[in-house]
């Protein structure tokens, strides 16, 4: 009978000595104890390989794995089935090259095809669709203000528009606390607007995409006519007619985004700003049993009943 080998150094094996054993082959105890281990099966291996994100990984382990048929967008390596990986837009990125990348501040795509500044990196897809400044904005504007029509608003003619950081324009609209981490754009839709009037002048974050300029801008021209109208120089305060301002505000910014079908957005608008949301809500449960028209009529009533009362 044919004696047993030890398969790191073909050696036959001690008799009577233990050995280890896995994958069907046996070691001895002398390389079991003087080589390295794999990091998946703990398996003794002169053959192991790096793995990002994994580490050394011995023959077995690697004859298990996978082609998923999917290749890194960024490097174009073949994505192995281990690997956990990036899927945006149809495309995916491996661990790798997620790790190391710029990520893109409007949708967190890792990869960074422009550097704005006061905003940070964006990706090649929200590059063609993004806001920013030199770019005639009036084939945008005047469609915008003839739809607010319906909504009893006549929005400025002229519209002056002061592009910004994040942090300046937040900071118009609450008094934010330095430990706010912002990074991406649905991280700061938590606590503001990426478009905000004030004192006649429209501030706008640079670089924002076309979905989020159109809604937040709608909302943002009707919150100017109301400044107009009633001779305020913003909508803030808790007096009740700034209250149902904002609240109506918000209601048109959402019902644009809506009526445009800007889904991810109108999602967005639908939970943040976290503190202009209780005054929203409220417009949100009319519009379960009253129809657009009658939601416009009466608070269009009641914003000139509490200016009287209230400013």
């Amino acid at each position: 009978m044919s004696q047993e080998r030890c398969y790191l150094c073909e050696e036959s094996m001690p008799e009577g000595q233990s050995f280890y054993e896995d994958h069907g082959v046996m070691v001895c105890l002398p390389c079991f104890r003087d080589t390295a281990r794999c990091k998946k099966c703990k398996f003794p291996s002169h053959q192991l390989e790096v793995y990002p994100g994994m580490g050394s990984i011995c023959e077995f382990c690697r004859a298990k794995f996978t082609d998923t048929g999917m290749s890194c967008y960024l490097c174009s390596k073949n994505i192995p089935s281990w690997m956990s990986y990036y899927a945006d837009y149809e495309k995916t990125v491996c661990q790798e090259c997620f790790a190391e990348a710029d990520r893109c501040f409007l949708c967190r795509f890792p990869h960074s095809a422009e550097y704005l500044t006061n905003l940070g990196h964006i990706c090649e897809f929200c590059q063609k669709d993004v806001v920013k400044d030199g770019m005639d904005l009036d084939p945008l504007l005047e469609p915008l203000k003839a739809f607010l029509k319906q909504y009893q608003h006549d929005p400025p003619d002229s519209v002056s528009l002061q592009w910004t950081n994040w942090n300046l324009i937040l900071g118009m609209q609450i008094d934010a606390p330095t430990n706010i981490k912002i990074k991406f754009l649905d991280e700061f839709l938590h606590f503001g607007y990426p478009v905000y009037y004030l004192k006649e002048k429209f501030y706008i974050i640079q670089g924002i995409s076309r979905q989020h300029f159109m809604p937040h801008m709608a909302g943002q021209l009707a919150a100017a006519d109301l400044c107009s109208t009633y001779q305020q120089p913003h909508l803030l305060g808790n007096s009740p007619f700034a209250q149902l301002a904002r609240g109506w505000c918000h209601w048109v910014a959402y019902s644009t985004a809506q009526i445009l079908q800007y889904t991810v957005v109108q999602k967005q608008l639908g939970r943040w700003p976290e503190q202009f949301q209780e005054e929203f809500q409220k417009f949100q449960a009319m519009s379960e049993y009253r129809k657009s028209k009658e939601i416009i009529t009466i608070t269009q009533g009641t914003l000139k009943e509490y200016a009287l009362k209230y400013l």
